[in-house]
């Protein structure tokens, strides 16, 4: 897995959206989808947060965002 730092919340969400596209056969996200997504992400904890980031890019946090 790659190491990262810090990473951008907007492109993260995206590259989220991209991965769940490319991995559930037949999910269909417009742009309403996308801001729910940015509700659902904004609602977690950082922890949370790191994790779905982490997850959807196929890397390993090795520190804190902030």
């Amino acid at each position: 897995m790659k190491e990262i730092k810090k990473v951008n919340i907007g492109s993260a969400t995206m590259k989220t959206v991209e991965f769940l596209k490319k991995n559930i056969k037949g999910i269909e996200i417009n742009e309403e989808g996308v801001t729910e997504i940015f509700k659902t992400i904004a609602m977690q904890t950082e922890e949370n947060l790191e994790q779905i980031i982490a997850e959807s890019l196929g890397v390993e946090i090795i520190d804190s965002l902030n």
